[in-house]
């Protein structure tokens, strides 16, 4: 086998199902790519088809098969499980656990799972991160615990018997919403990155579920600080957002006329908006990242959508460019304002568009008549990140969950007889 460092950067790498047979990024093959007779000829997965030096499998599901793993090694070996070419991978080594996490299309969750998968490097363990049909075969990847995104609660949990301890990541409104309460409550455990899920909780509790909970934070890997000049705002997200349609539209413009602001996002948003600042999209696997378009700039303006700024979540957004070395200018919520009152610069949403950019240029013009401030402000805000908020940290406090857990199935195992409100892992920092 023969292994190459991918297009996209190092950290994830180009694999071979065969010396001829490359695969990369299965997920992002278009209809157009395929052979014309691909749509209607389903021979088994086992056959991978070569077109511009990509396998691709003719299945109308080929989109199904995502996979990245810690190790070429590893990734392989999931590719050969997946196209029926071995029936089980090799158990891991003695002291090293597999963690299998099952990530959607979605650029900000498919992020995330790749840098969590990094973390779980660092602590010396195995992962993989795939698509549904890939994560469904966990049992076969001789996984010890399986992460599975809100988004995709269709995956149902992994008995206790298999020993497997299933973890449900709920980060987003979707999940704690009532018409979603049969999909979540086929879990048991939990990791909350979301507030507000007493309801939730109430709800499981009322089924007969012996519900757990570990409060954690869709976050980043620690970084260096980096004390370049702050002179430029990154903002990255979206053009609109239904608490502020219409506002949003005129803050950007007017942003857009001061020639110190840049926007990454969605071309099929901001293309049609036309601003002279929009610099184009941050893909997953593409060549520009988050961190590289915000080190640079200096400043962040972090912007969040209702849900999370009525709830006070903290969102992914804002551990980037904390972890950018960034100046952040951003709202109010409950997590800022808890966490980072002192170095990060505020500004109320809630006014006109008029308004918020006027405040939105007053910070700016301080941060440039203040250099060496604003570069401490910086500094201390990535401080306080580091030590409170890294993946890595959340990492260790979702393995020590997981110890828990698996005492907890252990315990019950050995007991004909126990009572259900004695089953309850209390959690060592309670959802809020």
């Amino acid at each position: 086998m023969v292994f190459t460092p991918s297009v996209s950067g190092p950290r994830w790498p180009v694999t071979y199902l065969s010396e001829q047979a490359a695969v990369e990024n299965l997920a992002e093959v278009s209809e157009a790519d395929l052979p014309n007779d691909a749509a209607t000829k389903s021979p088994p997965r086992s056959v991978w088809r070569i077109r511009n030096g990509q396998a691709i499998t003719p299945c109308k599901n080929r989109a199904s098969y995502f996979i990245r793993a810690s190790s070429p090694e590893l990734e392989q070996q999931v590719w050969q499980l997946a196209a029926g070419q071995i029936d089980e991978l090799p158990k891991p080594p003695p002291g090293t656990r597999r963690v299998v996490i099952a990530t959607p299309a979605n650029g900000g969750e498919r992020r995330f799972s790749l840098q969590l998968g990094d973390a779980l490097t660092k602590l010396g363990h195995e992962w993989c991160v795939c698509s549904r049909a890939v994560a469904c075969m966990a049992e076969k990847m001789n996984t010890d615990i399986f992460i599975s995104s809100c988004f995709w609660t269709k995956i149902p949990p992994f008995c206790p018997a298999s020993g497997i301890v299933s973890l449900l990541y709920v980060h987003s409104p979707y999940c704690v919403s009532p018409a979603n309460y049969k999909h979540v409550s086929t879990y048991d455990n939990f990791l909350f990155a979301q507030y507000g899920i007493a309801e939730l909780e109430e709800h499981l509790r009322k089924d007969g579920k012996n519900f757990r909970q570990l409060k954690t934070y869709m976050t980043m890997s620690k970084t260096d600080f980096c004390n370049s000049p702050k002179k430029r705002i990154a903002y990255i997200g979206y053009l609109h957002d239904q608490r502020r349609r219409h506002g949003l539209a005129k803050l950007f413009q007017l942003l857009d006329e001061t020639e110190y602001c840049d926007f990454y996002g969605p071309a099929r948003i901001w293309r049609n908006a036309g601003p002279h600042s929009w610099k184009g999209e941050i893909y997953v696997n593409g060549p520009m990242d988050v961190q590289n378009v915000m080190k640079p700039a200096g400043i962040a303006l972090v912007l969040h959508a209702g849900q999370h700024y009525e709830s006070g979540t903290a969102v992914m957004r804002d551990f980037e460019a904390f972890a950018s070395s960034c100046v952040v200018i951003t709202e109010k919520t409950a997590f800022m304002q808890e966490n980072f009152s002192d170095c990060v610069l505020f500004i109320d949403t809630e006014k006109s568009a008029e308004e918020v950019f006027e405040q939105i240029d007053n910070h700016v013009k301080w941060i440039h008549a203040h250099p060496a401030e604003a570069v401490e402000m910086a500094r201390k805000s990535h401080k306080i990140f580091c030590d409170k908020f890294s993946l890595e940290g959340e990492c260790e406090k979702i393995l020590k969950f997981v110890d828990e857990i698996s005492d907890f199935h252990a315990c019950q195992s050995s007991e004909a007889v126990y009572e259900p409100e004695k089953l309850a892992i209390s959690n060592s920092e309670p959802a809020v």
